[in-house]
């Protein structure tokens, strides 16, 4: 069937104009101006902005699923808060003497300037589990730490390796409470106008639930996914024909690692020292980066490596220039400096910037760094000096999918105290908006198939109440609605 988009404004991320875009079996055919051709059906933008979908350049699709299954404390902003929340949880959904895990605490955000202990998380026999907002630690109340086997941490609270060690521990949900909760994962990520998502660090504790979702035919949305060093091989076996390539819209994209922590949580590695003094370290050796490194490149695997403070990039940046991997991806990037950006551009790297987090922390990241540090944050609109093809993310469920606040964020660069963090940071509305459409296509060797609109590319569309080049002030770009988005051609989302 052949379907015609027309009477709107219509962004092609090539730098064509458009008046009209015709498709046929859920890719595009043909654009061109004037009048559209003959079709079986049309589509009437009625003045609205018709665009390429959004791709998510990195986030943790299954984590965003279970986050429909556990207490949700973002926001929180007193210990009193937490407890009252998990406690309404617990009363709607809980039996006695099960566990209890929330998402979404942060620790910077409260009134009383700490962490909640585990005492004050005691409720009964619950064994309770707080995960930070950041992923990188957590808070244990005494029973989870007795079921688990903690012996020892700072009231409750386990960072890094240690945490995630003892996360994996935690007992599952219901396999079919979390095939269901994939489903309005899925929504929320079409609601957004995202229909390429990622499983940024896919365990192996999650092959159960994939096989599950691939049983039932896969999802609707594209997930790529990157499975750990240690249980690569298992996803390879379970899903041979999804390597590199889609099967029932799932691909295995690459090869996942972890070099530190995150900077709100003073466990970025960085140069020097935190503003406190604090000292952070590498959540890796440099051996075992190299050989995890040198190991994918053997085998023409992709590697995206989380790294937020320079030194972890700088170490990652070392391997790739080693081995020569192809389009490898620094996951956040937050404290990439200047001077490392030559590199990244001769080694074809592609920094995924979390550049949100200059709204979402920067206040906390100008305590924990000082200004100038601070200002250096996503580096954004030196990346796009130096010519290097970077994109964007949002890590959710560390913070919601939502690409045009995101887009926002990389324009404005203000913090929710309203100063401007790196004003020569900034870049303009297009280059941001490439940052979450064509260039996380290229990262995911898509390029020419999704985020453009150009004969040959799927038809992947959002259609916006407004146009987001054509705003006269930047900050109503967090504003833009997304009435429709359409994958293949099918609506998968309305408004």
């Amino acid at each position: 069937m052949k379907r015609a988009y027309f009477n709107g404004n219509i962004i092609t991320m090539t730098g064509e104009d458009a008046g009209y875009v015709l498709c046929e079996n859920g890719v595009i055919t043909e654009t061109g101006r004037g009048e559209p051709p003959a079709a079986d059906e049309y589509a009437d933008l009625g003045g609205r902005t018709l665009m390429p979908s959004f791709i998510d350049a990195h986030s943790h699709f299954m984590s965003v699923a279970y986050s429909f299954l556990r207490a949700d404390l973002d926001g929180a902003a007193s210990v009193d808060e937490i407890r009252n929340r998990l406690n309404d949880f617990i009363t709607e959904n809980k039996k006695q003497g099960q566990w209890v895990v929330a998402m979404g605490y942060d620790h910077n955000g409260l009134k009383e300037k700490r962490h909640i202990t585990s005492a004050e998380l005691e409720f009964g026999d619950y064994a309770v589990v707080l995960e930070n907002k950041s992923g990188h630690s957590g808070i244990f109340n005494a029973e989870a730490q007795r079921l688990l086997g903690i012996m020892s941490s700072k009231d409750g609270l386990l960072e890094e390796n240690e945490y995630l060690e003892k996360l994996r521990l935690v007992p599952m949900e219901n396999i079919s409470d979390i095939l269901s909760a994939c489903e309005k994962a899925e929504k929320k990520y079409f609601s957004h106008g995202i229909t390429t998502a990622q499983d940024g660090y896919a365990m192996g504790a999650l092959l159960d639930v994939y096989k599950a979702l691939a049983a039932l035919g896969g999802t609707t949305l594209d997930i790529v996914a990157y499975p750990d060093r240690d249980s690569f091989a298992g996803w390879r076996e379970a899903f041979p024909e999804s390597m590199g390539k889609y099967h029932n819209n799932f691909k295995l994209g690459g090869l996942k690692i972890m070099l530190d922590g995150s900077p709100q949580g003073k466990t970025a590695w960085i140069s020097g020292k935190y503003a406190d003094g604090t000292c952070a370290a590498p959540s890796m050796t440099e051996e075992a980066v190299d050989s995890a490194v040198k190991w994918a490149a053997e085998r023409d695997i992709q590697v995206i490596a989380h790294c937020n403070g320079d030194m972890a990039c700088e170490m990652f940046i070392n391997a790739v220039e080693k081995y020569k991997n192809r389009r490898a991806v620094i996951i956040h990037a937050q404290l990439l400096r200047k001077d490392q950006l030559e590199r990244v551009k001769r080694l074809e790297m592609i920094p995924s910037f979390f550049v949100a987090h200059v709204f979402r922390w920067g206040d906390i990241h100008i305590q924990n760094l000082g200004l100038e540090r601070a200002k250096g944050i996503s580096p954004a609109g030196s990346a796009l000096k130096e010519g290097i093809t970077f994109t964007f993310h949002q890590d959710s469920p560390v913070i919601e999918p939502d690409m045009f606040e995101t887009v926002w964020c990389a324009v404005r660069r203000k913090t929710k105290n309203g100063a401007v963090l790196g004003e020569k940071e900034r870049i303009g509305v297009y280059d941001a908006i490439k940052a979450v459409t064509v260039n996380a296509a290229y990262q995911y060797f898509e390029e020419g198939k999704k985020g453009i609109i150009a004969p040959g590319a799927f038809e992947d569309f959002i259609i916006a109440d407004r146009n987001p080049l054509s705003l006269t002030d930047n900050d109503e770009l967090k504003n833009i609605k997304i009435l429709s988005t359409i994958k293949r051609g099918t609506k998968v989302y309305e408004a």
